[in-house]
């Protein structure tokens, strides 16, 4: 994962893809969160990452994934702790 910059309060960042649920598999895919109820993501982590697409009027309304606080984004660790399977 890679912070890549902020947009209007926004957070963006890059991740490489270990294995996917539900969608398009991508090798790495970037996510917004948002300054309100955005998720700060530590780099290093690895993370089950909930996102929907949005458009964005801020980068020209590009489709964008996006996260939130909401969304419950997890390290992958906890997230097995959850599902009581680790």
């Amino acid at each position: 994962m890679r912070v890549l910059g902020s947009l209007s309060g926004a957070a963006e960042y890059s991740f490489h893809t270990v294995q996917v649920w539900k969608g398009p598999l991508f090798k790495t895919f970037k996510v917004v969160t948002d300054g309100g109820c955005g998720y700060s993501f530590e780099p290093g982590q690895h993370y089950l990452v909930y996102a929907h697409v949005v458009t964005n009027d801020v980068v020209g309304g590009a489709e964008v994934l996006m996260t939130s606080q909401c969304m419950r984004p997890q390290i992958v660790d906890e997230a097995r702790r959850d599902r009581g399977s680790g």
